[in-house]
């Protein structure tokens, strides 16, 4: 995999220019997560409301945390995540990830792996979170993130169940692809044919 992406993706300056607090780098750190890796990613320590709020998180979202920049199959920013240092509870469970309302789910992929999507020589790897991607591909894999187990679901506009429009970026032909998500996790087998464009 090549470690230098044509470009910078363009994210906000004041996320870009904020330095990492010491308990977020070490948390990146003990993901496996190399800095270059973690840098083109643009992961920041968020400690203003007021910019959380601008990314689109509810007053009841906005707290100090390791804010996470999404990109999607094109490279650029569609979204956020925040881990929040403190999470409030929900159902009597922490939520350990906010994610903006309306936030619609798409394929995170990082802005030195976007190349290679359409290349079906290129192993990939598919897990869950962007942190485990972005471990993957510290290690010298390519790798996309769902934001969730079911992240890879949509539906049309007559109701119908079908994947996510980011899959027509991906080359699934004859491509050797890992699913890894959490081994806490009860998942039904989740198949991806080797045939043409086949997701299920």
């Amino acid at each position: 995999m090549s470690t230098t992406p044509d470009s910078k993706t363009s994210i906000p300056a004041s996320v870009a220019s904020r330095d990492l607090l010491p308990q977020h780098a070490q948390l990146l750190a003990e993901s496996a997560i190399l800095s270059d890796i973690a840098e083109w990613r643009g992961y920041a320590s968020a400690l203003d409301p007021k910019l959380l709020k601008s990314l689109g998180f509810a007053d009841y979202q906005c707290r100090s945390g390791l804010l996470i920049p999404l990109h999607g199959v094109d490279g650029a920013v569609r979204g956020y995540q925040l881990r929040p240092d403190k999470p409030r509870n929900k159902r009597g469970k922490p939520v350990k990830y906010e994610t903006p309302a309306g936030q619609k789910l798409f394929l995170v992929s990082h802005p030195l792996v976007t190349a290679h999507l359409g290349d079906p020589s290129q192993p990939l790897i598919l897990t869950e979170g962007v942190r485990k991607a972005d471990a993957g591909i510290s290690a010298g894999h390519d790798a996309l993130a769902l934001l969730g187990v079911y992240g890879f679901r949509a539906t049309n506009a007559v109701g119908g169940k079908t994947v996510i429009a980011d899959f027509d970026s991906v080359a699934l032909n004859g491509r050797e692809i890992y699913i890894v998500f959490d081994s806490d996790r009860t998942l039904a087998r989740l198949c991806v044919t080797n045939a043409e464009g086949g997701v299920m």
